[in-house]
């Protein structure tokens, strides 16, 4: 902006979609407090998933229900990947 005269100058930037996942994935806007958020996230993330699959290894009546929601993940992972690709 120009004080003087009152004029403001607009720069239009144009990112792709892809572009934008990336910075948000790396938390390039977030500051320190956004890494540690995505941090402690990730790793409850991994914890989540660790014990998920070792309940899903010990209990045998839940194993054929466990695999068919791990392909139905698998094929919205990879719909999505697409989608956005």
């Amino acid at each position: 902006v120009l004080l003087a005269t009152g004029r403001a100058r607009i720069r239009k930037e144009a990112r792709g979609r892809a572009a934008v996942l990336g910075e948000i994935h790396r938390g390039k806007h977030s500051g320190s407090l956004g890494g540690l958020l995505l941090d402690a996230t990730a790793a409850l993330l991994a914890t989540l998933s660790v014990s998920g699959l070792y309940l899903w290894a010990t209990l045998p009546k839940r194993r054929l229900p466990g695999v068919l929601a791990l392909a139905l993940a698998g094929l919205i992972a990879v719909s999505l990947v697409l989608y956005w690709i």
